[in-house]
C-alpha cells in the first residue's frame, strides 16, 4: 500500500495544531457568578489583566501556528525529514502534555505558609508565570501539572488533581534557570507578590538537574 504523504502531514498538522492549543492554554480558575462576586477589586484586576496577557500569548501562538505550517509544506518532497519533524512534535507534545518523564536545569521555587494564608490564585499564578516564562515541565510537591490541572483550597493546603499536599510547597520547573528565575524575581514579580502575603515566605533557586515524572509515574507513587 503506498503511503499518501500529503494525507498524512494534513492529518498530523491538523493534530499537533488542536492538541497543542490545548495543551498551551494556561491553567485558569472558573467558577460560578458567585466566585467571581466573591473576588476582591485587586484579584478581579488582576484577573482581567492575567485574560488579557492570554490573549496576546494565544494571538502569538496563531502566528507560530502559521510558521509551522509553511514549514510543513515545505519538506512535503523530503520523506526523511518529514520523519524527523513529526518524532520530534511527538515526542515534545508528550512531554507539555505530561505522558513523558523529563530531566534538565531550571529552577526550584519552595513556597512556606506558616498560616495557610496562601490561595488557589496564587499558586496558579505561580505555576502560570513559569509555563509563560518558557517551563516545558513543571511539578508542584512531585505532582506533574498539566494543562487540565485542578487546584482546591482547604483547612490543610490544597488538593491537586485529587491529592492533598501541604506546606512548604516545591515547584520544580524545567527551563532555562536564568529566564526562569528573572520572571519570578523581577520586582512585582509573582515571588515577589507572593512573598508579601503574610506568614508566606518564597526562595528560587537554580538547578543544574531536575527531574519530573511523567503523569502516570507520579500517581503511581502517591
Amino acid at each position: 500500500m503506498k503511503i499518501r504523504w500529503d494525507i498524512v502531514i494534513l492529518t498530523f498538522f491538523i493534530t499537533s495544531l488542536v492538541v497543542g492549543f490545548f495543551l498551551t492554554v494556561q491553567l485558569r480558575v472558573f467558577g460560578s457568578k458567585g466566585a467571581l462576586e466573591a473576588l476582591s477589586m485587586s484579584d478581579l484586576t488582576t484577573l482581567y489583566n492575567d485574560l488579557n496577557t492570554e490573549v496576546i500569548e494565544l494571538k502569538a501562538y496563531v502566528q507560530e501556528l502559521k510558521i509551522r505550517a509553511n514549514e510543513y509544506s515545505s519538506i512535503t518532497g523530503n520523506r526523511e525529514r518529514l520523519l524527523k519533524t513529526m518524532k520530534e512534535e511527538i515526542e515534545m507534545l508528550r512531554v507539555i502534555s505530561g505522558a513523558a518523564s523529563v530531566e534538565g536545569k531550571g529552577v526550584e521555587v519552595t513556597v512556606f505558609d506558616d498560616k495557610n494564608n496562601l490561595q488557589s490564585l496564587d499558586l496558579i499564578d505561580l505555576v502560570n508565570e513559569l509555563r509563560a516564562a518558557g517551563a516545558i515541565a513543571i511539578s508542584v510537591n512531585n505532582i506533574r501539572i498539566i494543562f487540565n490541572s485542578s487546584f482546591l483550597k482547604t483547612n490543610q493546603g490544597f488538593i491537586i488533581d485529587g491529592i492533598a499536599i501541604g506546606a512548604p510547597y516545591t515547584v520544580s520547573a524545567i527551563g532555562d534557570p536564568e529566564t526562569l528565575y528573572s520572571s519570578l524575581t523581577f520586582p512585582g514579580g509573582v515571588a515577589k507578590s507572593i512573598d508579601a502575603i503574610e506568614g508566606v515566605s518564597v526562595s528560587v533557586v537554580k538547578k543544574d538537574s531536575i527531574f519530573i515524572s511523567s503523569k502516570k509515574s507520579a500517581k503511581s507513587k502517591n
